[in-house]
């Protein structure tokens, strides 16, 4: 059995120490410490989650600390509840704790729904999104200062757009890791739609790389729905980590899709824990990577109450000299009976330089579940392609069209007109 590899140097200096000073009654300077011990404590080298991704042989000795640029957009809708959905920065939720409530309230243009947001986030930002043995996580606890957060109270609805864009190292020679952050926090019955999107601003200069790292935290109440797509188009040159931790009251849906489009090296994990019974979550997703491209998504599912209801449904497609990489592992504890969860994983190779690597696991304590996984690796199917053709359709356009529709399965399902567009250009890009 292969040894992992020893730690990486790898040495973060801050940039921007002001905006943390601000923070500290958000995430307090004890709360950041012990996560910065997480993350000099974990390793960067090839452990058993980062098997196929050794992001410690991809960082640079050192990085500038920044932030992205970000925008954001609330659309609330008439609720039966009481009170507005409110979304805060970071900085605004911090200046509600710190300053005089009444005062700050007026300032940041909200009420006293506003600082019960501001409490909420104090009180749980963290928590979701484990960080013992993740370094990245950890890294973005101890040092993120830009962040939205997003309360929803009971039975309100509303539709949140986040925008992250990468912002051009100051030096060509340098390399910036740029932090970022969204809290999600509904209560019972609220109806949320929430749409994050990550591009980079420029492409990055020949020996410069930008590393974005975020973190968002889905916290859901018994009976809320809340729709969540998640769109990476970063530009070649970058790279990114992401993770998205999401926590299940009884009854909650939770409907996420993710689209892993860009950047030289992604990986994106998701990890959901359904703690409460009947809770139902539905994962898509659909990776496009071209030229040297490392791709990879990373999901943990656990089962923690009866009668929980989970799927994924991830979709590769691969050409170049890329890399797709698909774990994906569903947990069902002791009971949680009356469980069912289904898998799907199937990739196309569209070269012969491409590769995929999928790994469907289950962890099963439970005799009363219903638990299947599917994973397949092939080619374009040499019938279709000839029917097309018999058709009067190019080569090129009836690969185009099979192409499309793989993917389309997931793309389907989203409704943002930015996110479409970037997946035809990914697509499009991996087809050569």
């Amino acid at each position: 059995m292969r040894r992992p590899s020893p730690n990486v140097d790898f040495k973060p200096s801050i940039g921007g120490g002001e905006g943390a000073v601000k923070l500290t009654s958000l995430l307090s300077p004890a709360r950041r410490a012990e996560a910065l011990s997480r993350f000099e404590g974990a390793s960067l080298g090839r452990t058993e989650a980062w098997w196929y991704t050794p992001l410690g042989e991809r960082l640079a000795p050192q990085y500038v600390i920044s932030s992205p640029e970000r925008t954001h957009q609330l659309n609330a809708h008439e609720s039966e509840g009481e009170g507005e959905v409110q979304v805060l920065t970071f900085e605004e939720a911090a200046r509600l704790l710190t300053s005089n409530a009444q005062s700050a309230q007026s300032e940041v243009g909200g009420s006293a729904q506003a600082l019960k947001a501001a409490q909420a986030a104090s009180a749980q930002l963290g928590s979701l999104a484990s960080e013992e043995g993740e370094a990245h996580c950890a890294l973005n606890t101890a040092h993120v200062t830009e962040g939205v957060i997003l309360y929803a109270p009971a039975h309100t609805k509303g539709a949140l757009e986040v925008s992250w864009r990468l912002c051009k190292p100051a030096s060509s020679a340098g390399a910036s890791a740029q932090l970022s952050r969204l809290f999600v926090l509904c209560e019972e019955g609220a109806q949320l739609e929430v749409t994050e999107r990550f591009e980079s601003f420029e492409s990055a200069q020949e020996g410069s790389e930008t590393l974005s790292n975020h973190v968002t935290e889905l916290s859901l109440g018994e009976g809320v729905q809340l729709t969540y797509t998640r769109t990476q188009a970063l530009n070649m040159g970058d790279m990114h980590v992401g993770r998205v931790a999401a926590r299940l009251e009884a009854g909650a849906q939770l409907k996420g899709v993710t689209l892993n489009l860009g950047a030289a090296l992604s990986r994106v994990e998701l990890e959901a824990e359904l703690v409460g019974e009947g809770a139902d979550l539905s994962l898509a997703g659909a990776f496009t990577g071209s030229a040297k491209q490392h791709l990879d998504q990373h999901l943990t599912i656990k089962h923690m109450s009866p009668r929980c209801t989970s799927s994924q449904r991830f979709k590769g497609l691969v050409g170049g000299e890329a890399r797709g990489v698909f774990t994906g592992k569903v947990y069902v504890a002791e009971g949680a009976s009356s469980t069912q969860a289904f898998q799907s994983n199937p990739n196309l190779l569209l070269t012969e330089g491409a590769r995929a690597v999928t790994r469907p696991q289950l962890e099963i304590y439970n005799d009363d579940v219903e638990c299947s996984h599917g994973a397949t690796v092939g080619q374009l199917d040499e019938q279709a392609l000839f029917y097309l053709r018999a058709r009067g359709l190019t080569k090129e356009a009836s690969e185009r069209l099979l192409a499309e529709a793989f993917v389309g399965e997931v793309t389907l399902e989203v409704s943002d007109e930015r996110s479409l567009e970037l997946a035809r250009v990914a697509v499009a890009r991996t087809l050569g």
